[in-house]
Formats: C-alpha cells, sequence, structure tokens
C-alpha cells in the first residue's frame, strides 16, 4: 500500500510540474507573438 502511495504522490507531482512548465511555456508564445 505504501508504495501505491508513493506512486500517486509522484504522479500529483508530475502532473503539476507538466501544469507549470505548460504555462510558462504558452506565457514564452505570447511574448514572442
Amino acid at each position: 500500500m505504501e508504495r501505491l502511495l508513493r506512486v500517486e504522490e509522484v504522479s500529483k507531482n508530475f502532473a503539476g510540474i507538466q501544469a507549470v512548465s505548460g504555462l510558462s511555456v504558452s506565457l514564452e508564445k505570447g511574448r514572442i507573438a
């Protein structure tokens, strides 16, 4: 069970990182355009 919990936490963190990086990419695109 502990292992499943860790995997869930990692995937949550990964989703958060992806959202943040996607946001910064769109912000940079807006600046360029």
